[in-house]
Order: structure tokens, then sequence, then C-alpha cells
């Protein structure tokens, strides 16, 4: 409000003084704001907008995001044994394959810490930390996971180490054949099997593999 009452009495000040004292002062008492004010048109060049496209990334949801890594303390996912139980509850189970059916697998569970969590677990274990996370297996007891489908969504990991969209029948491919034909392709994208797989169960059945890679 103080400037806009500044503007406007130097405004008038100029219009006062042009009409007393003529075309030559206006030069020394700012005539020119005196005229555009009186309605002398001035020409304002505005900057030229750039538009520059937006990229979204589409992060995985559900399943597809993979088990729960971050926990304060104790194994990711649901942990690393479901207790006397013959069967796997619902949740994530980390292990590894040892051996791959027409519609499941035999999983033998490991224990897979992350971050802080995992750092302490290898501290337990008198291990090496690194990469942020530390695997134990300390039971080779394994457990059955079946499919209803093998046309069920997974996660497989191609040769760039990237996850990529997969179906359970070519995880199943690839940890069956690994060991005589030693490359599975899904299109251009040579899958890896790396020996940790997540296998989530939902409603007493397998429904999602996860296959995570580990440097």
């Amino acid at each position: 409000m103080r400037t806009t009452r500044l503007v406007a009495a130097a405004v008038a000040a100029a219009v006062v003084l042009a009409a007393g004292c003529g075309d030559g002062d206006d030069e020394l008492t700012g005539g020119s704001t005196g005229r555009a004010a009186a309605g002398t048109s001035t020409t304002t060049t505005e900057a030229p907008t750039t538009t520059v496209a937006s990229t979204t990334t589409t992060e995985p949801t559900g399943l597809a995001a993979g088990p729960n890594y971050v926990t304060t303390e104790g194994p990711s996912g649901s942990g690393c044994t479901p207790g006397d139980r013959t069967t796997l509850p619902d949740g994530w189970w980390a292990g590894e394959i040892t051996s791959v059916r027409a519609s499941g697998v035999d999983v033998d569970l490991v224990c897979f810490f992350s971050g802080d969590a995992g750092e302490q677990a290898a501290a337990e274990d008198g291990q090496e930390f690194t990469n942020d996370y530390y695997v134990r297996n300390n039971n080779a007891r394994t457990f059955r996971v079946d499919f209803s489908s093998t046309t069920t969504p997974a996660t497989c990991v191609g040769t760039d180490a990237e996850p990529i969209a997969c179906q359970v029948n070519d995880v199943l491919t690839l940890y069956r054949t690994t060991d005589t034909t030693g490359t599975t392709m899904l299109g251009d994208t040579a899958l890896v099997p790396f020996p940790l797989v997540w296998v989530h169960v939902g409603g007493g059945s397998g429904d999602y593999i996860y296959v995570q890679y580990t440097p």
C-alpha cells in the first residue's frame, strides 16, 4: 500500500510540473512518467516460456513391489521359520529352491536381514556385512509351495540386474532347466537364476514368486 501511494504522488507531481514548466522541464522532473500515466502506450516484452514434458515412473504395487525389507529388528518378510507348522502360513518367505515340480517348488527357508537389522545379525554371527543385506541359514528344513496356476504373475531378474515382470511358469522353467541349458529367455531378455527367491503364500497356496537380486 505504501509503494502504491508513493507512485501515485510522483505521477501527480510530474503532471503538475509538466503543465507549469513546459517541455523543457519534463526531462528534469520525470515528465515521461506523467505522459505514460496520461495514456501514452508502452510496450512490454515478455520472456518466452518453455514447456518441459514431465516423465512419470510407475512403481510396482501390491505383490509386485516385493517383500517388506525394512524392519527395525529381525528378518525381513514373515521371518525365518513358521515354527512347528508343516506348511507355510500366509506371507512372504525367503529361501533357496531345492526342487521344482510341475506347479510348485520346494524351498529351503533362510533368514534375510536388511539394513541395520542385517548389520546386527552379521555381527552376531561373526560375519562381514556387505551390500546392505545378510542371509542366515541354520536350518535345512524345506517347505513345499504349490501354485494354483503357473500363469500367476511373478518377478524375474534379467542380465541387466533389473526386475522384470514374468510368470510363475518362467521361474519354474528357469530353475528347472538352468543346470542343463544354462539360459532361459523371456522375449529378448536372458533370465538369471539368483540363489534366493521370495515366495508369497496367500489363502494357503503360493500366489507370487519374487526372484531376489543378490550382488
